[in-house]
């Protein structure tokens, strides 16, 4: 019952505001924070800020710096974390498709840098740094403007290339990773604050 209230203030308070469409010039910050996780021994967690600048109507270009982490098991108690921080320019096209509800497919790219550490079970084997670069598409991504100065964005799955490469401490090549992946078990939740 207090949910059906509480969704019956929603929807009349974002039916009475009058919302207009990104037009060229509006700037706006994002904060967001998303993960994939699936049953597979492998999560991976981020949290970013972003500047995004609308080139034209409905045409936004952003600059993304986040800070990610991911834990895989590569065997049998042996484990792989890593620790990094990536730079990510993105650019989005805004199709509305109510007043305040938006379809904003993705494409963006971006290079990565950190540390890793292999462990089998509580003995560190490996301590290093990786490095390498992203392309990604994401085709299932909306945003909600509550206001004509705040939005919430989802996002939920990805279309995926990665390229790293994991150095140990003497800087020889100890991994690489190289792979084209489609998930639906990743996603982001978004603020977007229009300035």
């Amino acid at each position: 019952m207090l949910m059906k209230r509480i969704f019956c203030i929603l929807l009349a308070l974002t039916a009475c505001v009058s919302l207009s469409a990104q037009q060229r010039g509006d700037k706006a910050i994002s904060v967001f924070a998303g993960g994939s996780f699936s049953n597979a021994p492998y999560t991976a967690v981020q949290a970013a800020g972003e500047f995004n600048y609308f080139v034209a109507d409905n045409f936004r270009l952003s600059f993304a710096v986040g800070v990610p982490f991911t834990s895989t098991t590569v065997a049998d108690n042996l484990k792989q974390n890593t620790f990094g921080v990536y730079f990510n320019p993105n650019i989005a096209y805004y199709v509305k498709l109510t007043d305040n509800f938006y379809y904003t497919p993705e494409i963006g790219g971006g290079y990565e840098l950190g540390s890793f550490k292999q462990k089998y079970t509580s003995t560190v084997l490996v301590n290093g740094k990786y490095n390498g670069y992203y392309l990604y598409f994401a085709p299932l991504y909306f945003e909600f403007k509550v206001n004509p100065r705040f939005a919430i964005g989802v996002s939920i799955g990805e279309f995926y290339y990665e390229n790293y490469k994991y150095k140990d401490s003497s800087n020889q090549i100890v991994d690489k990773s190289d792979s084209f992946s489609f998930t639906l078990n990743s996603g982001n939740v978004s603020c977007r604050f229009y300035l």
